[in-house]
């Protein structure tokens, strides 16, 4: 009798430990594993402050591209591209990314000449100021002319194969 008794408390203390396992297991893992959400390339018009998660698979359109000279503020986001992640176009560049992360996927072929993917590309600048970003798989930031009041400021990134070419 006491054998048997003995038995089924160490079953019923397996029992309670699995059911106890499994809960932890189910109320952990979606603190865990959460996956990010990227939605498609990002053209910004006007200035302002921008958070969110954007990609480009291809290799000839930049995941964000900025097409303002009005101040712009990326933070807390996350950008992949095949291609340049962040691209100024027909403005001069005043930008401020912080606590954002950049990551280059797997370029496509190129039509008609080799592009990088860079972080940051922008041909004239007034402003850029980068502070802490990670980089990983891209060829860096890339800054063309400054013009007046210029201020270009990279702090606390860390990258993996990254350059800052001016």
């Amino acid at each position: 009798m006491n054998t048997t008794t003995s038995l089924l408390n160490k079953r019923a203390g397996q029992i309670v430990l699995a059911h106890f396992l499994a809960f932890l297991f189910i109320v952990l893992t979606p603190l865990v594993a959460t996956a990010q959400n990227y939605s498609g390339p990002l053209v910004i018009t006007k200035g302002g402050t921008y958070t969110g998660n954007w990609e480009s698979r291809d290799t000839n359109i930049p995941a964000v591209e900025i097409t303002t000279s009005e101040p712009v503020v990326i933070i807390n986001s996350n950008i992949r591209s095949a291609g340049r992640l962040i691209r100024f176009t027909g403005a001069v560049a005043n930008i401020t990314v912080r606590h954002t992360n950049g990551y280059g996927l797997t370029p496509t072929p190129w039509k008609g000449y080799k592009k990088s993917r860079n972080f940051l590309v922008a041909d004239e600048f007034k402003n850029i100021v980068v502070e802490n970003c990670y980089f990983e798989g891209i060829a860096g930031i890339n800054l063309g002319g400054a013009t007046k009041a210029t201020e270009h400021r990279v702090k606390q990134s860390k990258s993996v194969t990254t350059k800052l070419k001016i």
